[in-house]
């Protein structure tokens, strides 16, 4: 989890998964293409779309908050790395404080 963004204690997030089409690693802000016509067509749905971004080029704040601003409730990081990450910190580049969605990180 990011050591930066909003977490409200007890809730939880029920989500469709998109991994974008461009702009994997979410370092630059998303456009409409960079996302699957899916994304956008989710709203008579109970699932919140989510993002799957690839880890590196940019710090996890500027991944997330980018995530953020295309009002996604929840920001995932996939680490396609062969390395062990089961201590790998998420953290902040002295910018997140203006995160406020939660964030996680995920191996392959």
């Amino acid at each position: 989890m990011g050591n930066f963004g909003h977490v409200v204690y007890g809730s939880s997030v029920l989500g469709r998964v998109f991994y974008p089409l461009n702009n994997t690693d979410a370092c630059k802000d998303f456009v409409r293409e960079d996302l699957p016509e899916e994304f956008y067509n989710e709203e008579d749905s109970d699932l919140t779309p989510l993002i799957l971004a690839d880890r590196g080029s940019c710090s996890f704040v500027t991944k997330v908050r980018n995530i953020e601003r295309h009002g996604v409730k929840l920001a995932i990081i996939g680490d396609a790395k062969d390395e062990n990450s089961e201590n790998l910190i998420m953290s902040d580049d002295g910018t997140g404080h203006s995160v406020n969605i939660p964030s996680f990180i995920i191996r392959k």
